[in-house]
């Protein structure tokens, strides 16, 4: 979704730029042929993978866990998921979000805000969608999203890799909230 680019099938980025705001989602998945073939290749490595990502997803979690000024959702013990990817709420105003995405990101950890004023990547909302009739308002929904991160954790990543990512979080976040301050 809004990685369009990557396809390496997909027409040029002018189209998608085009239709980006007015489509509900192009992601370019696959049809029904090459998705029955896949489907045996994938159930013998599925249950390992999601295994594995949720594994990561903890480790991520017990890493992140405590920093001041971010919070993680509630997941109930009973829940089944996949975590493939992890979310996390900032206590920051969004421009000390967008200053601690940009730390972030200058030591390669790569987030998605759900805030951000633009769509990018997987993160849009529906103030981005034109191809919807009319103003849409849900201001709880906004608050939550405002200061909503997410981080894809692939399977590459080890025990060690995700303590290192929590560090380049922390120290980003210990800057963007000692800036903020510093601006009050």
């Amino acid at each position: 979704y809004m990685f369009y680019a990557a396809q390496g099938a997909a027409p040029p980025a002018e189209v998608f730029e085009r239709w980006r705001y007015l489509t509900p989602n192009f992601s370019l998945r696959m049809g029904n042929l090459p998705a029955a073939l896949a489907l045996p290749q994938l159930g013998a490595v599925l249950a390992d993978r999601c295994r594995r990502w949720n594994e990561r997803h903890a480790w991520m979690a017990q890493a992140l866990a405590g920093l001041p000024g971010l919070r993680l959702p509630h997941r109930p013990a009973q829940e089944q998921f996949v975590a493939s990817s992890i979310q996390f709420t900032l206590d920051l105003a969004p421009p000390a979000i967008a200053a601690f995405l940009d730390r972030c990101m200058a030591r390669g950890v790569h987030l998605k805000w759900f805030g951000a004023a633009d769509a990018r990547g997987f993160t849009s909302v529906w103030r981005h969608w034109q191809y919807l009739p009319g103003p849409q308002s849900a201001p709880v929904a906004d608050r939550v999203l405002a200061r909503l991160c997410d981080m894809r954790l692939p399977l590459n990543l080890s025990r060690d890799d995700c303590l290192g990512i929590a560090g380049v979080i922390g120290t980003a976040l210990r800057a963007s909230t000692d800036a903020a301050q510093a601006v009050s």
